[in-house]
């Protein structure tokens, strides 16, 4: 609402079908929301026409508190039953974005795009991400009891940045079922995570 609750507009966008517990916005930058939902957090940065997975380390449980700390720029998530989180909110530059900053980290695993994903879809989902030098890395997708249901990437790479496309297909070829997804990229330095949701 714009006009202090005279009328209503509609702002789901393509966020999933799931409980949302509460919504704020970032008083630095315009049109950007976050909402804690059942299954995480979700962000907008158009005013709630898109959105998109946050999953900077917060695992997939219900986010019940979201608190904007604007001198700090940072947000903090309350979880039910995983304690709490904070993000450094000048991370984020656009949806699936990650700031230039994190280029200074030897590893980054960008948010999936779309995100949520409709399964099925032809465009498939952009996965990208940077390494700051060659090595060998395993790119691969779990299912929330942590079983491996796509393998997308084996091997040596040049440092730089790497996009790939998948269309949301398990080993099998088949799309995967609704539900929350790990992508895990693994180097011998270490791994990092992001969460895909698969939607209807």
């Amino acid at each position: 609402s714009v006009n202090l609750g005279q009328d209503w507009e509609a702002i789901d966008g393509n966020l999933p079908e799931l409980p949302v517990n509460v919504i704020i916005a970032d008083p630095g930058v315009q049109n950007r929301l976050f909402v804690g939902t059942d299954a995480g957090i979700f962000y907008t940065e158009n005013g709630g026409e898109s959105w998109s997975g946050l999953s900077q380390g917060i695992p997939n449980v219900p986010v019940t508190s979201l608190k904007i700390h604007h001198p700090t720029r940072s947000i903090v998530a309350g979880t039910y039953g995983c304690s709490a989180y904070r993000l450094d909110l000048d991370l984020l530059t656009s949806i699936g974005e990650i700031a230039d900053e994190c280029t200074a980290k030897s590893l980054v695993l960008k948010p999936p795009a779309p995100n949520p994903y409709a399964g099925g879809s032809s465009a498939g989902v952009e996965i990208s991400f940077y390494l700051a030098s060659e090595t060998v890395v395993d790119l691969a997708v779990y299912d929330i009891s942590g079983s491996i249901v796509a393998k997308l990437k084996s091997g040596s790479l040049n440092g730089g940045s790497h996009s790939i496309k998948w269309n949301a297909a398990g080993e099998n070829g088949r799309t995967l079922s609704p539900g929350i997804y790990l992508i895990n990229l693994s180097t011998p330095s270490g791994s990092v995570n992001q969460r895909l949701m698969i939607t209807n």
